[in-house]
């Protein structure tokens, strides 16, 4: 059922973690509610900002059921100088992010954000290594 959406609400206003998983939504349900996240993102695009870390963990649900992006962490700006590493959860991460010359660029944000609702959809777990993890970003991930 709706019990996150529900105990979120309760909760006078604060956010909460999302649980979307639990939802069991509909493919049109979870491509609406992540439209909320890109929503989100288009926000922090227009600003000059890479996320660098959405995953479903980082989604949260406020009082009135909308989905917010959270944990800013990650954030920087785009076109910054390459780090050290890269920044956020390997399971989200874009290819290029591994590269060592990588400047942030908003495309990532979006390759996390389709990864986040394949695995939603498919319910079962990203791979952060291997040949799961190699297939998915050669966009040969299995079909839904």
């Amino acid at each position: 059922g709706a019990a996150p959406l529900e105990a979120a609400r309760r909760g006078a206003g604060r956010i909460a973690r999302f649980d979307i998983a639990s939802l069991a939504p509909s493919l049109s349900c979870l491509a609406r509610r992540l439209g909320d996240v890109g929503d989100a993102l288009a926000h922090v695009h227009a600003r000059g900002y890479v996320h660098r870390d959405v995953k479903p963990g980082n989604v949260l649900v406020d009082a009135q059921g909308q989905l917010k992006l959270g944990d800013f962490g990650s954030v920087a700006t785009v076109g910054a100088a390459p780090s050290d590493g890269a920044e956020g959860d390997a399971r989200y991460l874009a290819p290029e992010c591994f590269q060592s010359n990588y400047r942030p660029q908003s495309h990532v944000d979006v390759f996390a954000l389709g990864a986040s609702a394949y695995e939603l959809a498919t319910a079962a777990p990203l791979a952060a290594a291997g040949a799961a993890w190699q297939a998915l970003r050669a966009d040969a991930a299995p079909p839904l």
